[in-house]
């Protein structure tokens, strides 16, 4: 009799192979075998059998299970889908990491007993030691990639410069709150682009004084600094129509109307400031001969030049450039259209804006994190040369970079990694490129840190089990991270976190709406202020505020503001006290007002004796949370004089009144 081929796909315990993305998903098969997946070949054990047969059309079906090895990972193949028998030649695609592929085979031995074991996948050629994209060679050394590349990076805290000549403030450094949060504000908000909206909006409101009968009064800084608090305090109630906030007629029984003239602004005011609101010059007219693009650029490009004149030397971590640590934006950059001629350099536009933005801070040897908009080899190169480090995914911008390399590479689990390094003119490793597996592949490029077992990512996860009617388990991922992966992560999302604050917490530009682009550009970036003053004086305190409660009272320290009172003089004499101002207190009895006015809050509990005068200790008490500034030599504080009107006017009290009396 001839004899009959067994179909060894169908012998339970037969070993048997399938195309990976028939296994499991294509996301799944990319995430392990990169640009193999398609093609890759895996093998499994044939686990079960089972053929039924259709009783209408007399069709047999045949369903084979399956289990697959993906190394630290095992799938059953569902029905319906292409297998083949094992054979000896040699699989599609390569292993790197495993010279064989583990045997699955346990639960089928134990159903079917022994059955034939087959050889594992052969053991492939290793790889070239040395890679070479668009003429830069790179070289697969792991000793090197352990190794920080060109040197250790030392720690540096983020601090903000004061009005005072060589005072800092830190993290943790004012606990005790010596600055208000006007002052924090105003350290922010570039002095320069007070003085100049002050200018602008005057000379707008004296254009509306020529052309119209009604004559409206000159504004001063201080009033604009009001305005401000009012544009923050607006954030803080719904609205449709702006002028009800004014209204003093509570349009529902449990919602106290806003009434926002207590704020000393009216609503005609604000209106009038909200329609000279400038931040930058602005002709009235297009000038002959200017295209409409770039006189469209013009009227924002001042107010972004003043904004980084002032912000603070801190860590630069990278359109936006934000400090890593604490989150305040450093520099700023328009995406707009090229007008101007450029230089032929060769660089891609990611490098130029890179080095735009990190420009102040060169020789400084700080480490740079950006997004795949600035990632590239040449980023990298160029920003060494400028003294700084740089840390990217790379994603598009691919040239001389070694992805087809990366690419081909296999990784089972997660947390696998594989780097290879380029070595300058003396030998030494300079740059290193690598993959990092996590939900996906993560190709990276930096010329710093290493690939030493840094700090794990932990995630919690609800996982279902093997029985569908039991509740899901919550289990605590572990994925393996390199220490370069550490300080990427801990900074990339600066910009984020920041831009989150300013349009979801703060909401200046959904509340305050406007149909002029410049105002909005202006409105935005004086949120970045805003948001930034927050987490300085969050950094600096410690303190357990919420950023809901910093606008709050934030807002009403602007409204309150004593900017204009003049600067703080000198003097030799003995230290006199001032009369506090009236309205801080009732007429009738003395005690301090509650309201938007003037928020009193004594620091402790005292009694009021009638017939008693008050003494000097209890008004520094109210004035503590009044934000009201007496007019005090400044001998006992360490500030120089200064010739700005207000600044850190609450601080320079707390300095020249000792708080502890005793």
């Amino acid at each position: 009799m001839p004899t009959v081929d067994v179909d060894q796909r169908r012998v339970v315990g037969a070993r048997v192979k399938a195309k990976a993305v028939h296994v499991t998903s294509e996301i799944e098969a990319a995430r392990r075998y990169g640009q193999l997946s398609k093609t890759k070949m895996v093998f499994g054990t044939v686990l079960s059998v089972d053929t039924a047969v259709n009783p209408t059309t007399n069709r047999s079906t045949t369903t084979v299970v399956a289990e697959y090895d993906f190394g630290g990972a095992c799938a059953r193949q569902s029905p319906n889908e292409p297998t083949g028998t094992y054979n000896d030649d040699n699989p599609t695609g390569t292993n790197t990491h495993n010279a064989s592929v583990a045997s699955p085979g346990a639960l089928a031995a134990n159903n079917q007993g022994a059955f034939n074991v087959y050889p594992f996948a052969p053991i492939l050629d290793p790889r070239p030691v040395r890679q070479t994209s668009h003429g830069t060679e790179w070289r697969e050394s792991d000793a090197d990639t352990l190794l920080e590349v060109n040197g250790p990076v030392p720690h540096r805290s983020w601090s903000v410069r004061t009005t005072i000549a060589g005072e800092t403030i830190g993290p943790g450094d004012d606990i005790q709150q010596r600055l208000s949060r006007l002052d924090y504000f105003l350290l922010m908000f570039p002095p320069s682009q007070l003085t100049l909206m002050h200018l602008l909006m005057n000379e707008e409101i004296q254009k509306i004084n020529t052309l119209t009968p009604a004559t409206h009064q000159a504004m001063t800084k201080g009033e604009l600094l009001k305005f401000f608090g009012v544009i923050i305090l607006c954030t803080k109630f719904e609205f449709g129509n702006r002028a009800s906030l004014w209204s003093r007629t509570a349009k529902f029984k449990y919602i106290p109307a806003p009434c926002f003239g207590d704020t000393r602004m009216s609503r005609t005011r604000f209106d009038l400031l909200f329609r000279c609101l400038r931040f930058s010059y602005q002709p009235a007219f297009r000038p002959i001969g200017m295209a409409h693009e770039t006189f469209r650029w013009m009227l924002v490009d001042d107010v972004v030049d003043s904004f980084n004149k002032m912000k603070p030397e801190a860590g630069c971590e990278v359109q936006h450039a934000a400090d890593g640590e604490s989150g305040v934006i450093l520099r700023l950059t328009l995406v707009k259209k090229e007008l101007e001629a450029r230089e032929d350099d060769g660089l891609t536009l990611g490098t130029r804006v890179a080095k735009y933005l990190v420009e102040p801070w060169a020789r400084t040897d700080r480490i740079v994190c950006g997004d795949s908009f600035f990632a590239s080899v040449a980023t990298a190169k160029e920003l060494k040369s400028m003294g700084l480090r740089f840390i990217c995914v790379v994603k598009n911008s691919s040239s001389h970079y070694p992805m087809t390399w990366l690419l081909s590479l296999e990784l089972s689990n997660r947390g696998d990694h594989k780097g290879l390094v380029h070595l300058d003119n003396d030998g030494n490793p300079d740059m290193m490129a690598f993959v990092w597996v996590d939900r996906e592949r993560r190709y990276f490029i930096s010329n710093c840190s290493s690939l030493v077992e840094g700090d794990p990512h932990v995630r919690n996860r609800w996982r279902q089990g093997d029985d569908m009617e039991a509740e899901p388990e919550r289990e605590e991922l572990t994925v393996p991270t390199p220490k370069v992966c550490n300080i990427y992560y801990d900074t990339c999302a600066a910009i984020d976190q920041n831009n989150r604050h300013r349009q979801d917490n703060l909401q200046i530009e959904r509340k305050i709406e406007t149909k002029n682009w410049a105002t909005r550009v202006g409105t935005t970036i004086l949120g970045m202020c805003i948001v930034d003053a927050w987490l300085v004086y969050k950094g600096a305190t410690g303190t357990s505020e919420t950023q809901s409660e910093f606008y709050s009272w934030l807002a009403e320290e602007l409204i309150d503001n004593s900017y204009d009172k003049g600067p703080i003089r000198r003097s030799t004499g003995s230290v006199t006290e001032a009369s506090p101002p009236q309205h801080l207190f009732d007429s009738r009895t003395g005690a301090g007002r509650s309201g938007i006015q003037a928020h009193l809050t004594p620091t402790k509990r005292k009694r009021k004796v009638k017939g008693v005068i008050m003494q000097k200790q209890f008004y520094q008490a109210y004035a503590m949370m009044s934000h009201w500034t007496p007019r005090l030599p400044n001998r006992k504080c360490g500030f120089a004089t200064q010739n700005m009107a207000g600044t850190a006017l609450l601080s320079i009290w707390l300095h020249a009144i000792p708080l502890n009396t005793h």
